[in-house]
């Protein structure tokens, strides 16, 4: 356990690695502290399990990276992430404000990522800051009450505020997606990625703000009709 604590600079602010998918890392729980001003990662998890990861600022000001991450959690399962603040005011922005690959909760517990507020990219940034929260074969998960913002004056096609690619059994609800660039807000694979999705918001000026079931939407009321 890690709380009431600051933690500033190195390559990765905090490092959390397990063996293997069977030899997995566990027990870690993050609570309340300002991690801050890594060059690479702020937190790099792999092969982990049982994350507990609450009321944390998880910020980047100085030194980072090009193509620096937000937390970057790879095969951590059962993960409670909650009430964090992720984001960066550095001028090239996250390249991920938020990646979970490959993280899979049990039927009871669900893993849970609800609360946070993340924000990638930044207000003159060009090219940077391109995916808010990217989920990526991540499934059994509720993901809600969260606010995801992608922030620059990049335009690039395949950038994303939310990204879930190739999950499954994903509840969304009560979130809001907010691309600042012209970009798609939400983009989601497939019926099978999201068992509910009631209550979010998303916003982009893009013709088409929102791509699901290999479709690009132009309206909320589309995808209504078709989620």
């Amino acid at each position: 356990t890690i709380s009431n604590s600051k933690i500033h600079g190195g390559s990765c602010n905090i490092y959390w690695y397990g063996a293997s998918t069977t030899s997995r890392a566990s027990g870690l729980t993050l609570t309340n502290n300002e991690i801050m001003n890594s060059y690479f990662y702020t937190i790099y998890g792999y092969y982990g399990e049982g994350l507990e990861m609450h009321n944390n600022k998880i910020t980047n000001d100085s030194a980072m990276y090009t193509y620096a991450y937000g937390p970057y959690l790879y095969y951590v399962d059962k993960f409670n992430v909650s009430s964090n603040y992720i984001g960066t005011n550095m001028n090239y922005g996250y390249y991920y404000g938020m990646l979970l690959a490959y993280g899979v909760g049990y039927n009871s517990p669900r893993s849970v990522f609800a609360n946070n507020c993340i924000y990638a990219g930044s207000t003159t940034a060009t090219s940077y800051g391109y995916y808010g929260a990217y989920m990526y074969g991540t499934g059994n998960m509720d993901f809600h009450h969260n606010s995801v913002t992608r922030k620059g004056q990049s335009n690039y096609q395949y950038a994303y505020a939310g990204y879930f690619g190739n999950a499954g059994n994903v509840t969304l609800k009560n979130n809001v997606f907010n691309d600042q660039s012209g970009c798609v807000a939400f983009y989601a694979q497939g019926g099978f990625t999201l068992a509910e999705s009631d209550h979010n918001a998303f916003y982009s000026t893009n013709a088409t703000p929102i791509y699901f079931n290999n479709a690009f939407l132009n309206s909320f009321e589309t995808y209504q009709q078709v989620s």
